[in-house]
């Protein structure tokens, strides 16, 4: 059985995940929540039994892990004890502990900033990421170039796009400045 639907409208392939009914499905909650993010001195896993649009304010319910700056990625075994303590059945709690560990992996080898699930479902032995957002850290772009491909980066939020010239250094868009340019 395919995992996904692949269509082709106006000769452009478009990939289709397949469906997950998890609410109406299971008698149990299975939505979970998982970020990570860096700052300064450390990376942060978090992790919150419950997840999807009602989670509410995360940091202050979410269980918090710590992975200072050079320390080596924890095994699934330490994110159960620290993260996982309100799963109760031990299979999940496996599956999700080695989840977050591989995440975590691939979240430090491609130098991520910041990366959230919202909502992670487990269900039936399986993990389906149903929402994700992240962030790269532009600076490691030459870095991971191969991984990564080709990103385009947004301008900031509030900005205008940068207009690039071959001949001048970047400047902001704008009808007035473009048609008083002496360029």
């Amino acid at each position: 059985m395919s995992n996904h639907i692949s269509a082709v409208v106006d000769r452009k392939e478009y990939w289709l995940p397949q469906v997950i009914h998890h609410r109406a499905a299971c008698a149990t909650r299975t939505e979970s929540y998982v970020c990570v993010y860096s700052h300064r001195f450390a990376d942060t896993i978090l992790f919150h039994h419950e997840g999807g649009v009602d989670v509410g304010d995360v940091e202050a319910k979410a269980l918090k892990m710590e992975v200072k700056v050079g320390a080596a990625v924890p095994t699934a075994a330490e994110i159960s004890q620290t993260l996982l303590v309100n799963l109760t059945d031990d299979s999940v709690k496996s599956l999700v502990g080695k989840f977050i560990e591989a995440l975590y992996k691939v979240y430090r080898n491609l130098h991520f900033t910041y990366m959230e699930i919202n909502p992670l479902v487990i269900r039936e032995g399986k993990i389906y990421i149903l929402d994700l957002a992240a962030k790269l850290d532009q600076c490691a772009e030459y870095l991971c170039k191969a991984e990564w491909g080709e990103v385009e980066y947004p301008a900031p939020f509030g900005r205008k796009h940068i207009l690039r010239r071959p001949t001048s250094r970047n400047w902001t868009a704008s009808r007035e400045r473009l048609s008083n340019s002496p360029y």
